[in-house]
């Protein structure tokens, strides 16, 4: 696992900063590399990194190609320490560097043309996209988004064999949609209680009943619970 993790960053340093090289040291598994072989992938890889540094000091530009996998990597270094058996650093950056290949490929494949900023948090990854394909991404009602975030999941999941939650913001989709969802959280609230009956949310999708479920979880006024199956399940807000 240590030899492993270190010839991650080998492979980083070829895939951002020299094609060729990148070829040589995916030839054959780093596990059958004859010493001279080793030797030789290696000075490439400190001279790259030297040559890097030396020109870029204060990581203005090149340099934060460095960083590759990093953001990731460090989100799943922190998740895997509440596990039994905790990635090594480098493990977790050589994964990083899987999820932001996975996503770049899926968004390629997909033809939506864009860049994107990955954010790594202890529950997932956070992914910040900027396309002016923002409508096509998000799909009606978000069905189109929340099914690319359970594809990522899935493709990086199978990659790294751990399933990572991913979360997808265009547009600024899911920051006006949380502001809409405090909005009638806080109107049902006062209507339940005005009434003095019970109000049904039908069309909410599950990470929406969540928002609203915590909420309201510590109300003094109302509680909140979810009914009924697949589709048809909607949230009811009750009057304690």
């Amino acid at each position: 696992r240590t030899f492993l993790q270190g010839y991650a960053e080998v492979i980083k340093h070829g895939l951002t900063f020299d094609e060729k090289y990148f070829e040589m040291c995916v030839q054959k598994s780093p596990l059958h590399l004859s010493d001279g072989e080793l030797i030789q992938i290696i000075t490439r890889s400190v001279e790259i990194k030297a040559k890097i540094i030396q020109e870029d000091e204060k990581e203005a530009g090149a340099r934060k190609l460095l960083n590759f996998g990093h953001t990731v990597g460090h989100a799943l270094e922190s998740l895997s320490m509440e596990t039994p058996s905790p990635f090594f650093h480098g493990e977790a950056v050589a994964m990083g560097m899987i999820a932001e290949a996975k996503i770049s490929e899926l968004l390629g494949m997909l033809g939506i043309d864009g860049t994107f900023e990955v954010i790594g948090k202890e529950e997932g990854i956070d992914v910040v996209l900027d396309t002016k394909d923002s409508g096509l991404v998000i799909g009606y009602h978000g069905d189109t988004l929340e099914s690319l975030q359970l594809i990522l999941s899935l493709c990086i999941a199978k990659k790294v064999g751990r399933f990572i939650r991913v979360s997808i913001e265009v547009g600024e989709y899911k920051k006006k949609r949380m502001d809409w969802l405090r909005n009638l959280a806080l109107t049902t609230k006062e209507k339940v209680v005005s009434q003095k009956q019970e109000i049904v949310l039908p069309e909410l999708k599950s990470w929406e009943r969540r928002v609203i479920h915590l909420m309201l979880q510590d109300d003094k006024e109302v509680s909140s619970e979810s009914q009924g199956e697949g589709r048809e399940r909607v949230l009811v807000i009750s009057p304690k």
